[in-house]
């Protein structure tokens, strides 16, 4: 079978937390998928060796790189005061750090796992943009 080229890969979509799906102007995010090699660089970061050679497994940090790799801007993020916050990216147009600082833990895993979900299938945009 032949593989089929999605534009949505280099696009990316609009994803619409949980959360937010029942209000009137939610807060998005724009995710592109992470190529292969960068994915694969991600996973290999996991594991962490101490000074005694105990094995680890950094899932916060692996969170944080996802974001870092795949999300490229937000709608709808407001202040205290109802203003709208703009997303600050980095030189690569991925959200920074200090960006992804702005949001809640539970948010960063659940967008986590859903760039992670397509960035190794992306044949599961489809489910995440259907349940906008």
């Amino acid at each position: 079978m032949a593989l089929t080229y999605n534009s949505k890969l280099v696009e990316g979509f609009t994803y619409i937390p949980e959360s937010q799906r029942n209000e009137k102007d939610p807060f998005s995010v724009t995710i592109v998928p992470i190529d292969s090699v960068r994915l694969t660089r991600l996973e290999d970061g996991l594991l962490k060796r101490d000074s005694k050679n105990n094995m680890s497994i950094s899932t916060g940090t692996y969170n944080i790189s996802l974001l870092e790799a795949s999300i490229t801007g937000w709608d709808n993020m407001l202040d205290e005061k109802g203003g709208q916050l703009k997303a600050v990216l980095n030189a690569e147009g991925f959200l920074a750090p200090v960006s992804i600082g702005k949001l809640p833990t539970t948010l960063i895993t659940e967008l986590a796992g859903v760039a992670l979900s397509c960035s190794q299938d992306p044949a599961n945009i489809q489910i995440f943009t259907a349940q906008e």
